[in-house]
């Protein structure tokens, strides 16, 4: 019901990217912050109009026309009025519109508050890595990141000495085994495989790009300590791949005996596709991979480095789709893997968000992050007092107490960043020493003054933020003075319906059901099944009925069924059932009767008259040579006959019944408006149209449209509130201003 017809024109909420260009004021002239049109005593300056003007019309033909401004400077008018209004109701101070306005602030601001320039270069830099894949391998040194200077001074000679080793030739496996910190190095010896960006942290992967092959890396400094790294081979990306597998289990560390059972039963597996049995089959009876062998085994698409190093190695090795490996171990196992597609790194453009999104979680977006910090304080003029910041973390270490709370550690752009307000900043950080809390509070304040000056610094940014907060404010003042007004005020909507009831009329209309054929002989067939009272539901029956010899219970098979057959009575109360009891030879007449009065019993609950259910057989011996008894669920909705002849052919029968208008349905247009059967071809489909009533022009009731009276009411409401603040809040239009903007 809530018409937002202005906030739908004028504002979008940009969450994640705010690059909005705008389009510049056909008369470049034009200062923006000349006044357009005043609001009591409000001015509204011309340049906020072309900006939502420019959203809104700049593809349009008729953009920058006298007609169209004029048309959308009235729509911002009684758009500025409202939000007037609003304000002067003081909205914008309730908690629920300050929480919700701050929240969007502080997701629009993020995309403001980085290196735009510099994470450009990052994008294109990980993208121009993601082309080679490189194989390494490592050694690594613990190191936490708070360690102390001895323990740094430690590790860092430590890990000096073995890349010393290594350059001299000694066998790098060895060195990891022997000395590497990974526990994963007692297995692998360092050996890393095959990886491409994004897959390592940044520090890490700046060395194995930056590592010629063959060659030992500088020590490279990681949150997991010191690392130095030997590159064995770089080549071209391969892509991604898309498989499926047959996986038998076998983990490191099962016995021997189960090990060679498990290498049997791939080697086994794989002989049964030799002859040609079928993947899927063989998928779901023998993979140890529950997630995937009922879907034939189909992984997720994958690059190198996402999957253990042997997989990936076959899996690209194969090169027709179809194509299948020979058994592969990984830690999990033996697999068999199946090539269902093959693609190559996809055009940056493409991936562009996805990598966008990935950098953000990446460790390299600490280096952006640490990049922006030193761009603001150059663009602030950063000044720093470091002989007072040191007198004030020394006072906190030894006493935790600041010396004087007006002391300066800092400016920003001449504005005073004070002892005390770090004091402040310091009592809310847990698990962190003094330097480093400080860090962080020089962090911080740069990061808010920054946020409290981007409407100063990004026109876009101000457009934005005013945008949503007019938005938003529209809304709320919308909601409480017309949109729930209209839905309570009963008695105001009442009479607003009894005096326009002339404009909710309905025209001409007839009661009955169309039927849209595919052609003359179904149609034969549907006039031939309208002649009776019943359809049949399931035009193919269920299943026949056995009960076990000489017994009134079911065989297990048939109990399921029968089951089947409640749920759709259970469904369908409207339901008739027809029951057909069969004997077998020499099973006793009686026996039917019993098995009549069990059936009867148990549908009886679900329908709504016991008229509903007729049985056959009680009294006349029926018999096979099963004893088969049957039911047909039988009703008189139309629609079923539709099912009945789609069960071949989908398209073969449409139905559809109601109350129609005149152009409700083309075939309508082309009959007698009169009760009967009528019939009408258009387009090689034949309509079969059966009027059970003409039904002439009436007034509407209200219950039959309410949704629309209540819209027309809210429009009536509006129209009304308008006036009333066109004359609280006169507006003042300079005409010159906006004759100034037509083209």
């Amino acid at each position: 019901m809530k018409k937002l017809l202005f906030p739908l024109l004028v504002f979008t909420c940009y969450f994640f990217s705010c690059k909005n260009t705008q389009s510049p004021s056909p008369t470049p002239d034009l200062d923006p912050t000349q006044t357009l049109f005043t609001v009591g005593e409000q001015t509204v300056p011309v340049g906020n109009f072309i900006y939502l003007y420019n959203k809104n019309y700049q593809k349009s033909k008729d953009a920058y026309t006298e007609a169209s401004l004029n048309e959308y400077l009235d729509l911002y008018i009684h758009f500025k009025l409202k939000v007037k209004e609003a304000e002067a109701l003081q909205l914008d101070r309730q908690p629920g519109f300050q929480q919700e306005y701050n929240s969007y602030i502080q997701q629009l601001s993020q995309s403001y508050l980085t290196d735009r320039e510099f994470n450009q270069k990052l994008l294109k830099e990980t993208y121009q890595r993601m082309q080679t894949e490189v194989k390494a391998s490592h050694l690594l040194i613990k190191l936490d990141a708070d360690a102390t200077p001895a323990d740094t001074l430690k590790a860092f000679q430590k890990v000096l000495q073995l890349r010393e080793k290594a350059i001299q030739g000694e066998d790098f496996a060895q060195l990891a085994y022997q000395h590497s910190e990974d526990p994963s190095a007692k297995e692998n010896r360092g050996m890393l495989g095959y990886f491409t960006a994004l897959q390592m942290v940044y520090p890490f992967e700046n060395a194995a790009y930056t590592t010629k092959v063959g060659s030992v890396s500088q020590v490279v400094r990681t949150q997991f300590g010191y690392h130095i790294l030997k590159v064995w081979d770089k080549r071209p990306s391969n892509g991604q791949a898309k498989v499926a597998h047959i996986m038998v289990r076998a983990t490191d560390g099962i016995s021997a005996e189960d090990s060679t059972q498990a290498h049997k039963k791939i080697i086994e597996i794989h002989h049964k596709l030799k002859e040609g049995e079928r993947w899927d089959e063989l998928c779901k009876h023998f993979s140890d991979d529950f997630r995937s062998k009922d879907k034939a085994g189909e992984l997720p698409w994958f690059s190198t480095g996402q999957m253990p190093a042997p997989f990936t190695e076959a899996a690209f090795s194969l090169q027709k789709v179809g194509e299948i490996s020979s058994p592969v171990k990984t830690p999990y196992g033996w697999h068999l893997i199946r090539l269902l597609n093959k693609k190559s790194l996809e055009p940056f453009e493409k991936i562009r968000p996805t990598l966008e999104s990935k950098i953000k979680r990446d460790s390299r977006s600490e280096i952006s992050k640490k990049q922006f910090l030193r761009k603001l304080k150059k663009d602030n003029h950063f000044q720093e007092n470091r002989e007072t910041a040191a007198q004030v973390l020394a006072s906190l270490e030894q006493q935790q107490t600041i010396p004087d709370s007006n002391a300066v550690l800092f400016t920003l752009n001449q504005t005073p960043y004070k002892a005390g307000d770090f004091f402040a900043f310091y009592q809310t950080q847990n698990r962190q020493n003094s330097h480093t809390k400080y860090e962080s509070f020089v962090e911080h304040s740069l990061m808010e003054y920054e946020k409290d000056h981007l409407a100063e610094k990004y026109p876009d940014y101000r457009h934005l933020s005013q945008e949503y907060r007019e938005g938003l404010l529209l809304f709320k003042i919308m909601e409480d003075s017309v949109w729930n007004k209209a839905m309570q005020d009963t008695a105001g909507l009442h009479l607003y319906f009894q005096e326009n009831q002339h404009n909710y009329r309905w025209k001409k209309r007839l009661k009955g059901s169309i039927f849209d054929v595919v052609n003359d002989s179904i149609l034969q067939e549907v006039k031939e099944d309208l002649q009776k009272v019943s359809f049949e539901v399931s035009p193919y029956g269920f299943k026949p009925l056995l009960f076990k010899p000489m017994t009134t219970e079911f065989t297990s098979a048939s109990a399921r069924e029968f089951r089947k057959i409640e749920a759709y009575m259970k469904s369908n109360p409207s339901y008739e059932a027809k029951v057909t009891v069969f004997l077998r030879a020499n099973e006793p007449i009686t026996l039917a009767g019993q098995r009549a009065e069990l059936l009867t019993s148990r549908l009886k609950q679900y329908v709504l008259s016991e008229k509903q259910i007729t049985v056959t057989g009680t009294n006349t011996l029926l018999s096979s040579e099963e004893g088969e008894t049957k039911i047909q669920l039988l009703t008189q909705n139309r629609k079923y006959l539709a099912n009945k002849y789609n069960h071949h052919n989908p398209l073969a029968v449409k139905y559809i019944e109601g109350i129609f208008e005149k152009d409700n349905h083309p075939a309508l247009e082309k009959m007698p408006w009169k009760k009967g059967n009528h019939q009408v071809k258009i387009d090689k489909r034949i309509y079969y149209i059966l009027v059970e009533e003409v039904i002439p022009s009436q007034p509407k009731a209200l219950s039959e449209i309410k949704g629309q009276v209540i819209a027309d009411y809210q429009n009536h409401l509006e129209a009304l509130w308008l006036k009333r603040l066109q004359q609280k809040y006169p507006v003042k239009v300079q005409e010159e201003v906006i004759k100034k903007l037509v083209r």
